[in-house]
């Protein structure tokens, strides 16, 4: 078996993860040069990415996943992020990922791969005409119901009052104010689409 590693840039922040593929007609290494915008891309927001990805991956819990490989696969390029500043200029970054990773295609009619998008949404401590839409932090009322609990009251959470367990505030409720006032607000967003895609 040969182990290849697959490097994606997506959106800002770029995604890279490793995979182990048996060696197969369709799967060839490919030079880095190869990947289009490689030279031009800004690479530090990636390692920064990756260095993240590290701290979880070289603790003692971490198991191996699918496509993830064990902790030993790993080893070398995180101790070498760890070791290294949280910031690094983008040429330092490319040297890094092409001396640890090996770019391939994946010449396939069909394949999956699952990304994580992760939005950056303007907001404000305050509220304001700019920004009325609350944000509001888990409420200590709202539980978890037990599976017997859920089949019991025909939902998996609720609201806990002194008379019992009751549905929690839909939310038409919740935005039209069910929370307000009582000490949950984290940060206030400019519009209720923002508050749809946080």
């Amino acid at each position: 078996m040969k182990r290849f590693t697959l490097l994606f840039g997506i959106l800002a922040g770029a995604l890279i993860f490793s995979v182990e593929v048996q060696a197969r007609s369709d799967v060839r290494p490919v030079s880095f040069g190869a990947l289009s915008g490689w030279n031009k891309d800004n690479l530090s927001a990636s390692y920064a990415a990756f260095r993240r990805s590290c701290r979880v991956m070289m603790k003692a819990r971490w198991r191996k996943t699918i496509y993830g490989g064990s902790r030993d696969d790993w080893r070398a390029a995180c101790n070498k992020a760890l070791k290294g500043g949280s910031k690094i200029s983008s040429s330092s970054a490319r040297r890094f990922f092409e001396h640890y990773f090996s770019p391939v295609e994946i010449r396939s009619n069909s394949s999956m791969f699952t990304g994580y998008f992760e939005p950056e949404i303007d907001g404000s401590r305050k509220p304001s005409r700019e920004y009325p839409v609350t944000i509001y932090r888990k409420p200590k009322d709202l539980v978890s119901l037990s599976k017997s609990a859920a089949k019991k009251y025909g939902m998996p959470y609720g609201r806990k009052t002194a008379s019992g367990v009751k549905p929690y505030y839909t939310r038409k409720q919740i935005e039209q104010g069910a929370l307000k006032g009582k000490g949950l607000e984290l940060i206030w967003l400019k519009d209720w689409a923002d508050a749809f895609f946080l």
